[in-house]
């Protein structure tokens, strides 16, 4: 049965008036909710859960960019080495030794037309781990010959 304000003598209040409506009424509620999973289900009504800062996806850097970079930063300072340059790049050190053999070995036309890239997916698909599978080859024809192969 229904609830209506009706006023009393002396007080306001919710009292049921059967006089008012014959048939049984059905009201729905619609309320938004959020769930999440974690150690333990949590629920969330009306208002997302805001974004977790360990999940947020960093953009991807352009190594070859990074790669000239520290090449410049060696041959300004060539009495650092790759564990001193770490500690003022705030790159880890075998990634500067990586990232100088990437550079020395990729063919000059290939730095030139990726270095100032910014797309994600060329630049997701040029990794450091990419870059070293592809540079591992010593022989310079070979290299150039897979990056022609290389979809970008």
């Amino acid at each position: 049965m229904p609830l209506f304000f009706i006023r009393d003598e002396e007080k306001w209040g919710l009292k049921q008036d059967a006089s008012r409506v014959s048939q049984p009424q059905t009201i729905q509620l619609l309320i938004t909710s959020y769930n999440r999973r974690k150690s333990r289900l949590e629920v969330s009504i009306d208002l997302p859960f805001p974004e977790d800062p360990k999940k947020r996806r960093k953009p991807p850097v352009n190594v070859i960019q990074q790669a000239l970079n520290i090449k410049a930063y060696m041959a300004i300072h060539p009495e650092q080495t790759c564990l001193s340059a770490a500690f003022e790049l705030n790159i880890h050190r075998k990634r500067i030794s990586k990232l100088m053999k990437i550079i020395d070995l990729l063919p000059p036309t290939f730095i030139e037309q990726y270095k100032d890239c910014d797309d994600p997916k060329v630049l997701h698909r040029l990794s450091v781990q990419q870059l070293s599978r592809i540079t591992s080859s010593s022989c310079p024809n070979r290299i150039s010959q897979i990056l022609n192969n290389l979809q970008l």
